[in-house]
């Protein structure tokens, strides 16, 4: 029996290999989302996983929500599981997306690009890991 992977106030090197396994999963799919990350809110106490795919504006959320759990059904049974609790999906013209692209901008290949406790533009970024930004 597969173990559920606990989402917490600190990325650990878990959550971000189960985070990249799953993005890796989406492009082998073809559902290649243009943002891929962990994001950890001001005001919150979890890290959330986003992808923000050009599919939520189209199709809506639950086609992609759909994707993202075939992606996590489909991972090596030796990795722990990510609910769908933890993840959101969003359009690729997100207010957040957006303003992540005006700081960094990775291509279509996959980083490991950690944003922490900076400001963009006037707001303020508590932490994030960037796996993609295109």
């Amino acid at each position: 029996m597969a173990k559920e992977l606990v989402v917490r106030d600190t990325l650990t090197d878990e959550m971000i290999l189960v985070g990249r396994k799953i993005t890796e999963k989406l492009d082998d799919t073809g559902i290649k989302p243009n943002a891929a990350f962990w994001f950890f809110p001001v005001d919150g106490d979890v890290w959330k996983l986003i992808f923000a795919s050009p599919l939520v504006r189209t199709e809506g959320p639950r086609k992609m929500y759909m994707k993202v759990h075939e992606a996590i059904a489909d991972l090596p049974k030796d990795l722990p599981l990510l609910g769908l609790k933890n993840i959101t999906v969003v359009n690729d013209r997100d207010q957040l997306v957006s303003l992540l692209k005006k700081e960094i901008k990775t291509g279509s290949d996959l980083s490991d690009i950690r944003l922490s406790r900076s400001a963009i533009n006037g707001t303020y970024i508590e932490d994030a890991l960037i796996y993609r930004l295109n």
